[in-house]
C-alpha cells in the first residue's frame, strides 16, 4: 500500500491474506479487482484471513477514492491505475 492522507494507519501492514473485499471471496486478483467495482454503504471493506494481526480495513469509496488514486500516480509517477495482463 502506498502511503496516502486517505488510508493513513495501514501504510505499514504487510503480508496479509485478503480472504473477502466489498464481502466477496478473494482468490485471483480479477476477483479482487471486480469486488472493487461494488462497493459496500459507500466503503471499501476488506477482511483478511484469521488469525492476521488485522482483520479487517474499511477505507471510504467514490470521490474520496478517486481523488487518492490520483494523488498516489502523480506522487509515485505510475503511469496505469491498473494493469493486467491477458492470459
Amino acid at each position: 500500500m502506498l502511503p496516502d492522507p486517505y488510508n493513513i494507519g495501514y501504510q505499514d501492514q504487510k503480508f496479509l491474506v485478503i480472504e473477502k473485499a466489498n464481502g466477496q471471496p478473494v482468490h485471483r486478483l480479477s476477483e479482487l479487482r471486480e469486488a472493487l467495482q461494488k462497493s459496500v454503504n459507500g466503503f471499501h471493506v476488506f477482511e483478511y484471513t484469521r488469525g492476521e494481526s488485522l482483520q479487517r480495513i474499511v477505507v471510504r469509496a467514490g470521490d474520496s477514492e478517486r481523488q487518492a488514486t490520483q494523488r498516489v500516480l502523480k506522487r509515485y509517477g505510475i503511469t496505469e491505475e491498473s494493469h493486467f495482463a491477458a492470459k
